[in-house]
């Protein structure tokens, strides 16, 4: 084999071998990544901004109470009157379909206001992401149920 050939068979597995690999485990690692940058931006910006960001335009919302909210224009206007609220989430367990084009975080929410942090709801949350065309993991469905208050 020429030196030449030789030279670049070992630079293109090289590089094939330092790609990103698109499967399940790497893909739940990159949407755990995901939904945490869009809970910084919620708490950094307020959550209708986050949700702006992060929404695919063909989202739904499926609140507990409620019908359910479709589209990213519609969810976020639904977010503007929580301007004085704070909803921090930390996401817990992440998953990605095999060919890494839909996948699911969880987590459990916090939601407080400003001025009374200490008057918290608590509650858990699951998002459904789908890969984009413009290959960004986008957030589809916003599933959230919280937990009762406790009695005094």
């Amino acid at each position: 084999m020429n030196i030449r050939y030789r030279f670049l068979l070992i630079a293109v597995l090289g590089l094939a071998a330092c790609a990103p690999s698109r499967g399940p485990d790497s893909e739940a690692r990159t949407l755990l990544q995901q939904d945490q940058a869009f809970a910084r931006l919620s708490l950094d910006q307020g959550a209708a901004a986050a949700f702006a960001e992060y929404l695919a335009p063909d989202a739904i919302q499926l609140p507990e109470r409620g019908d359910a909210v479709v589209g990213r224009n519609a969810i976020t206007e639904g977010l503007v009157p929580l301007a004085d609220y704070v909803l921090d989430w930390t996401p817990v367990g992440a998953e990605a379909s095999h060919d890494a084009t839909l996948g699911y975080t969880w987590g459990r929410y916090r939601l407080y206001r400003k001025d009374n942090p200490e008057q918290v709801q608590v509650g858990k949350y699951l998002n459904v992401w789908r890969r984009s065309e413009d290959d960004r993991w986008r957030v589809v469905a916003d599933i959230g149920n919280h937990e009762p208050v406790a009695p005094d």
